[in-house]
């Protein structure tokens, strides 16, 4: 009987003295994988965490995770991140107090298309000297537009017209040329003709200034399109500029200027590459326009 009760002892010593109540090797570091990995909005990616004492792999150690960026990537409770918005989220996963981290890049939604105005199908025609101001609308495959991409330009000719990084386009001299608009390999173009102006340097035979209905008319200029429209804007000291816009027709060197609104009778006169002289009105109060290039 004393020696089945020594046996048992013997036993019981001999489980209490297992290694089961040693303490567990503490987690000296954690690895998060993948490594710096990218993202789509709206998709997701799993990391995974390891955890080790040294360099032995440890297991069954609770894992918690975070990201420094919610707003571009969110983390759950086993480590699978979605993204949110473009930009860079810091995901990091934490075990017994010590931390492991990787880089999750979100990419930004691919543009599908770009939209300039004017385009190809609304060509634009700017007077020499003036500026024109384009606008772009970038949009994803699914049709919703996209915002903060950087857009670029470029004029084809730019001895005709230059555009700057914003868009601006300044008419330099006559002639034609093509804005392209590129963001993201994708492309649209703004056809640009410039024209150049007549400028008035008389009317009824006096230089400028002259005064007229008690206003001192200090300059002017008309413009010919080929679509057969003009536009004159007379400009007056102390007041606003007057525009005119009509219609011309051409025979030989005779030109005939039908006004859009009642303000003006016809007009009649010469038009040459370098100069137009214009009469309005009926005798006696007729006003002639002379304007050169």
């Amino acid at each position: 009987m004393r020696r089945l009760a020594g046996a048992v002892a013997l036993c019981v010593c001999a489980w209490a003295c297992d290694g089961s109540t040693e303490p567990r090797p503490p987690v000296t570091s954690v690895e998060v994988t993948p490594v710096d990995p990218s993202i789509a909005i709206d998709g997701s990616i799993q990391l995974a965490a390891v955890t080790r004492s040294g360099t032995s792999v440890v297991t069954g150690r609770a894992i918690t995770w975070s990201s420094n960026a919610e707003g571009v990537a969110t983390v759950s409770s086993s480590g699978l991140v979605e993204g949110v918005s473009a930009g860079d989220a810091v995901i990091t996963a934490t075990s017994e107090g010590v931390s492991g981290s990787t880089t999750v890049t979100v990419d930004p939604i691919a543009v599908a298309s770009i939209t300039l105005y004017p385009d190809s199908a609304a060509q634009a025609t700017l007077i020499a000297g003036d500026s024109l101001d384009l606008t772009d609308t970038t949009r994803a495959a699914n049709g919703d537009v996209l915002t903060g991409r950087v857009v670029t330009y470029n004029s084809t000719n730019t001895n005709v017209a230059t555009v700057t990084l914003q868009g601006r386009i300044r008419a330099l001299a006559a002639g034609t040329t093509r804005i392209v608009a590129s963001v993201e390999g994708k492309a649209d173009t703004a056809d640009i003709t410039v024209v150049e102006p007549y400028l008035l340097v008389e009317v009824n035979d006096n230089p400028l200034p002259v005064t007229l209905a008690g206003l001192t008319l200090t300059g002017g200029r008309a413009v010919l399109y080929a679509n057969g429209r003009y536009n004159v804007r007379t400009e007056f000291a102390g007041s606003a500029p007057n525009i005119d816009t009509g219609a011309y027709t051409v025979t030989g060197n005779a030109i005939t200027m039908t006004p859009d609104g009642a303000g003006l009778e016809v007009g009649t006169g010469t038009v040459s590459p370098t100069l137009l002289a214009v009469s309005f009105g009926t005798a006696p109060a007729i006003v002639t326009f002379e304007f050169t290039r």
